[in-house]
């Protein structure tokens, strides 16, 4: 299955957690991040042409872990180009935070 289709199944499921996540034990998180991780160019070609806005906003409370896993700056240039995309998203959700906070990883 591809990441998108992958991924917007997890994105139905994880929207029915309300409230404060367990990150570390959630089985829908824990899915993400392994959907992600498991293959890096496939991981970049989805974020570069196939990632839409929702999905942006969603990767962006798992992209720490994402990039602390993977240690990819390609994962990371990717996943700008897909924000650049929405400029709207990107402020109204503070993505560049995110961004900052997960270039962290590559240090």
């Amino acid at each position: 299955m591809s990441i998108s289709k992958e991924y917007a199944k997890l994105i139905i499921e994880r929207k029915t957690y309300q409230g404060d996540i367990d990150y570390d034990h959630n089985p829908i998180i824990k899915a993400m991040i392994e959907l992600f991780t498991k293959d890096v160019k496939q991981t970049i070609q989805f974020l570069e042409t196939e990632c839409a806005g929702e999905q942006v906003i969603w990767i962006s409370e798992i992209l720490d872990e994402i990039i602390e896993i993977t240690k990819s700056q390609e994962i990371l240039d990717a996943y700008c180009v897909a924000v650049e995309k929405y400029p709207e998203l990107e402020k109204k959700y503070n993505i560049k935070y995110f961004i900052e906070s997960a270039a962290d990883y590559l240090d």
